[in-house]
């Protein structure tokens, strides 16, 4: 099975990351709009586990191309970086794919929008994710440690606190904390409750 291997931390200063991503020949991929569902049991049994299982519709903010994903996630090894195992199947359709999980004896729990911003270098990416409430984030991904550590020192990270926490989890605490409804977030909640 496929192993996730992730640096992720908070962005600062977004334009002197895009800036180093091109003085280091990053590749920018294009720009999506995802909205991730997570699906539990009743008992939340995969969050016990450590475990996830998601529904992914990614549209592309260039083409408008959709693409849906179902993705499970292991657990999460301890080490300097984020890893876990991940697999994921691209489907035809986001509400057959959630009826399937729902038959199969999970419920939606979770779904939350993300803008991600995707560039390439090497068999590296690095993401540049915008959530609701939690605001802007780097996450790079890689098929080794070492390679994902040497981008993030060529991007000029190697000082920015590493996060293991998930988005999920994240924005469930934040959500707890405020108050607020802990099972959907979208970037119009947010605005309308900025206004």
């Amino acid at each position: 099975m496929p192993l996730e291997i992730e640096a992720k931390m908070k962005a600062v200063d977004l334009g002197a990351l895009r800036e180093q991503l091109r003085a280091i020949g990053a590749e920018r991929l294009g720009e999506s709009l995802e909205t991730n569902t997570y699906f539990d049991t009743d008992d939340h049994t995969l969050k016990a586990h450590d475990r996830g299982l998601r529904v992914r519709i990614s549209r592309s903010c260039e083409t408008q191309e959709k693409v849906v994903y179902i993705t499970h996630k292991g657990p999460r090894s301890h080490g300097g970086l984020k890893r876990r195992s991940e697999a994921e199947v691209v489907v035809a359709s986001a509400d057959e794919a959630a009826a399937l999980l729902v038959e199969l004896g999970y419920e939606p729990r979770l779904t939350f929008e993300k803008k991600r911003e995707r560039w390439r270098i090497g068999e590296t990416d690095v993401m540049i994710d915008t959530l609701p409430l939690l605001g802007d984030w780097i996450e790079i991904e890689g098929p080794s440690e070492a390679e994902v550590v040497a981008v993030r020192d060529q991007l000029g990270l190697e000082e920015s606190p590493l996060v293991k926490a998930s988005y999920v989890a994240m924005l469930q605490s934040y959500a707890g904390e405020q108050g607020l409804p802990t099972d959907m977030f979208r970037f119009e909640q947010v605005e309308s409750a900025s206004m």
